[in-house]
């Protein structure tokens, strides 16, 4: 190829968004920037290899057979790569990925040299029959399958995860994506809650949809910047997105975030969802309408507030929805 790696994985990114893109064609992309470490070179750079496949989801529509054959594929040229990280590319289960990635097992028994594995003849009777003095038959122990790699804590079951699509639930990677723009009237609210946005940190690559003052997009790699003053983050909705909320949460602890706000699933059933559970979260009614997409979104969502002033958040949000804060702990 004559682009270089950010040009590749760029393109790679927008193909996610186009429904009718072929899967072997941004496989084709993907096994590109995997080969030669090409990967490292994107963005800022990585030296995780997870860290990058975080950033990246193929099309929906891969066979059983295609989607073995990329799974082995992936750990082939990244023997680093966790099987949650390739699910995460693949959209599927982790289990899903620990079963293909496990050896086809061998249905017939290897073949046996009748000379080399008969006994010798002074362990037979002089009927043919063994002598009780002859060594016993060696037990054969099963083999067993390669262990599958822990799944997360509370991570949504497999049966979710293929019948959703698994990553299709992670409708956009970034806060704008070119099909799932975040709504009008959640900025306004944002802006009514916390003033002036400082960072997003998951903006779109093109021309800003949210008007902040720094935006990170997946070239950037949010995840590994500073983030700092007032944020509003709507961040990659697939498997990683606890890694977005963490850091979020961290900043905010840290004294570097002032105050922000978080648009995310409302999936209260997750480890990540759990964590933020003493932060005022306004319920959103209904479910959104992303701006650019025919439908609302297969989920809903909440707003989590981070500051000084939930009754703010709360009056900024009132008409959305209802706003919760935790009792006590």
């Amino acid at each position: 190829m004559t682009e270089t790696p950010d040009q590749v994985h760029g393109r790679l990114n927008e193909a996610m968004h186009i429904a009718d893109y072929a899967f072997d064609r941004a496989w084709e992309k993907f096994e590109w920037l995997l080969e030669e470490d090409r990967w490292k070179q994107v963005g800022s750079g990585h030296e995780d290899v997870n860290a990058f496949l975080s950033t990246v989801q193929l099309p929906k529509g891969a066979s059983a057979e295609q989607r073995k054959t990329v799974a082995a594929k992936i750990k082939a040229l990244q023997p680093e790569a966790s099987q949650r990280r390739i699910a995460g590319v693949l959209g599927v289960g982790q289990a899903t990925v620990g079963r293909d990635l496990r050896p086809e097992p061998n249905d017939s028994p290897p073949a046996q040299d009748p000379k080399r594995d008969a006994p010798p003849e002074e362990l037979f009777e002089p009927n043919g029959s063994p002598t009780p003095d002859g060594p016993p038959e060696p037990e054969v122990q099963p083999q067993e399958d390669p262990p599958v790699e822990p799944e997360e804590f509370w991570e949504e079951d497999e049966e979710e995860d293929e019948e959703d699509g698994g990553n299709d639930l992670a409708v956009h990677y970034s806060s704008d994506s070119g099909e799932w723009y975040t709504p009008g009237h959640i900025i306004k609210a944002v802006v009514q809650a916390i003033g002036e946005i400082d960072l997003d940190p998951c903006s779109n690559a093109g021309t800003p949809i949210v008007p902040a003052r720094t935006h990170f997009t997946y070239l950037d790699d949010g995840l590994a910047r500073e983030w700092s003053g007032a944020v509003y983050m709507n961040p990659p909705y697939g498997r990683g997105i606890g890694e977005w909320t963490e850091k979020l949460r961290a900043s905010f602890e840290a004294g570097d975030v002032t105050c922000a706000v978080a648009l995310l699933p409302s999936r209260t059933d997750t480890a990540w969802m759990f964590a933020l559970r003493e932060y005022p979260k306004c319920f959103l009614r209904g479910r959104i309408s992303f701006s650019g997409h025919a439908n609302a979104a297969p989920f809903p969502s909440c707003a989590v507030y981070f500051g000084a002033e939930p009754e703010r958040f709360a009056r900024a949000f009132d008409g959305l929805g209802d706003t919760y804060v935790l009792l006590r702990r």
